[in-house]
């Protein structure tokens, strides 16, 4: 949904053409990758120094581009005063890479990690390029210090869904 500039009119069109009975799903990815090692309250002693600098230079970004793709946070309100009755909001913390305990969730966490790498090119370059005037190579090595910090092991990162 982070690329709509009024979520409330889109709220509202979907509101218009749900049938009694019917549903809708947004789905929201925050983009921040935090750090949940062990002993680590503060961003800025996780190993993963290049993410937060990427989660600072995309914020700065997407206030110069007008956008804001930290806006799902913002939506139980528009939710609520819709119409629509029953309306749950589900946050979900997905592991990036594989550090959890579960098998099932080491597993989730090895592939978002795997998504997040093959994608970080096509979601970091308009970002950084369009929003803060970096060139490519600039950007290319952000995004390569990013993929190296992936596979540093004991590193417990997480994003929300």
């Amino acid at each position: 949904m982070a690329a709509t500039h009024d979520a409330a009119k889109l709220l509202s069109r979907t509101v218009d053409h749900v049938n009694p009975g019917g549903w809708a799903e947004w789905q929201e990815m925050a983009h921040e990758i935090r750090c949940a090692c062990p002993g680590v309250a503060d961003m800025a002693k996780c190993k993963s120094q290049a993410f937060d600098a990427w989660n600072d230079k995309m914020v700065q970004a997407e206030t110069n581009l007008a956008t804001d793709i930290k806006q799902g946070a913002k939506y139980a309100p528009l939710f609520d005063s819709s119409g629509l009755v029953n309306t749950v909001e589900v946050v979900n913390i997905v592991p990036v890479g594989p550090w959890r305990a579960d098998p099932r969730e080491q597993r989730i966490g090895q592939l978002c990690q795997d998504a997040i790498s093959g994608g970080l090119d096509g979601v970091s370059m308009g970002f950084m390029t369009r929003g803060l005037g970096m060139t490519k190579e600039q950007t290319d090595a952000l995004v390569s210090k990013i993929r190296a910090e992936l596979q540093i092991p004991g590193v417990c990162r997480y994003l929300k869904l």
